[in-house]
């Protein structure tokens, strides 16, 4: 539960989020949530709580696509979450492998706060690259997710650009995608994700995961002094002068 000082802060971020998610331009909600030193902020409020920070960190962790997940807030009405997705030069970030192709459950905008992300999406083809599809599940609150296998596809690459500090973008929860961070220094984004509108991800592997249909995979949770590294980052990144703000969709 949300110590009184933070609950009105979320209540301002609830109205963000319900009043431009589902309109015409869905990324005005991340960009206020940022630009408007919403976010700042939170985390700013979230660093100086204890019990915050325990919260936050049981339910953020590394996520086997390569990056730090921070959920700092996880709303049930209306139904987001705000997190930030954190690529570091770290070694243990460098032996995950490269992120796998996917796509999501939900619809979400995200806002680069710093580095570059590598970006690039693909569809289904009769004669394009094969690869294992599998079925992923959230972990919710245990240590494991599950990924189920259900066959194989061919995939072909129809897009790729670099998405650079400053930009929101905006993501359909059916378009299969990849993405990374800068390789040579940490990669940040602001990430605000909408209701489910499907029971399952799907992930698409160049090699099986195992020759079993259902793999449990564990996670590792990120620590208080995980957390608060992190959070110490962005709010540099936020205190730094503005970039100049940019918007895509697709």
């Amino acid at each position: 539960m949300l110590p009184v000082h933070m609950k009105a802060l979320q209540s301002a971020i609830d109205r963000v989020f319900s009043t431009h998610f589902d309109s015409l331009r869905p990324v005005d909600a991340i960009d206020r949530i940022v630009r408007e030193g919403l976010l700042d902020d939170f985390i700013n409020r979230v660093r100086c709580d204890t019990r915050s920070l325990q919260t936050i960190a049981r339910r953020s962790y590394l996520h086997p696509n390569g990056f730090d997940k921070i959920v700092l807030i996880d709303s049930q009405r209306p139904a987001y979450k705000l997190r930030l997705h954190v690529w570091l030069p770290s070694e243990e970030q460098k032996a995950i492998a490269p992120e796998d192709v996917h796509n999501h459950r939900w619809d979400f905008c995200s806002h680069v706060l710093m580095g570059s992300l590598d970006w690039e999406e693909y569809v289904l083809t009769d004669s394009g690259e094969p690869r294992y599809q599998y079925h992923y599940r959230s972990p919710g609150n245990s240590d494991a997710f599950s990924l189920e296998s259900v066959g194989t596809v061919r995939t072909q690459r129809v897009f790729e650009t670099t998405l650079p500090a400053g930009l929101s973008y905006r993501l359909q929860h059916g378009v299969l995608h990849r993405v990374t961070g800068c390789a040579t220094g940490p990669s940040i984004t602001a990430f605000l994700q909408g209701p489910a509108v499907t029971g399952f991800t799907t992930v698409l592997k160049t090699t099986p995961y195992s020759p079993d249909p259902v793999n449990l995979v564990g996670l590792r949770r990120l620590t208080v002094p995980d957390l608060t590294t992190r959070l110490d980052l962005v709010r540099t990144v936020l205190h730094a002068p503005a970039a100049g703000a940019a918007t895509a969709g697709r």
